[in-house]
């Protein structure tokens, strides 16, 4: 089961996007002196089978995207989980994003989402609105992937 610790609309997760962004938490790249410590903590926070479809039709008129942050523990019930939301997302004509911690994201789990985030934070390395990030940020455009990381770069 998938849980979220808070919720909140941004305009920087996504480049030309005005994403909900729902904090999952279960994280388990632990990245040193990460922005969210709190999402480390597994079954922390609500239950977000419960709540997704409420905040996302509050927000429906404000949002084109939805970005999961975070991906929980990883299970396989939780890539169901995932799959079932981001069905539900679609059928509202808005766009998923998932931002992950993992270095290397499998292909046919990418698919399911509009954009996908990978990388850990690593400090000495800075986010994604630095040249130097070790992160990257992936537009699907029917299949294949584009890096748009560059769009953070000032």
């Amino acid at each position: 089961m998938l849980y979220y610790t808070e919720i909140g609309v941004s305009t920087l997760e996504i480049p030309s996007e005005k994403s909900l962004c729902i904090y999952i938490s279960g994280c388990q790249n632990h990245c040193k002196n990460c922005h969210y410590p709190d999402l480390k903590f597994c079954d922390y926070g609500n239950i977000l089978k419960d709540n997704i479809i409420s905040f996302v039709t509050a927000y429906l008129t404000q949002i084109t995207c939805v970005c999961f942050l975070g991906e929980g523990n990883n299970k396989i019930v939780e890539h169901i989980e995932f799959f079932n939301h981001v069905k539900f997302v679609r059928r509202l004509n808005l766009k998923t994003a998932l931002y992950s911690g993992r270095e290397i994201f499998p292909e046919e789990w990418m698919k399911i989402f509009d954009y996908v985030k990978v990388g850990s934070y690593r400090e000495n390395l800075g986010d994604l609105f630095c040249k130097t990030t070790n992160q990257k940020l992936y537009k699907n455009h029917r299949g294949k992937f584009k890096d748009i990381t560059e769009f953070f770069w000032i």
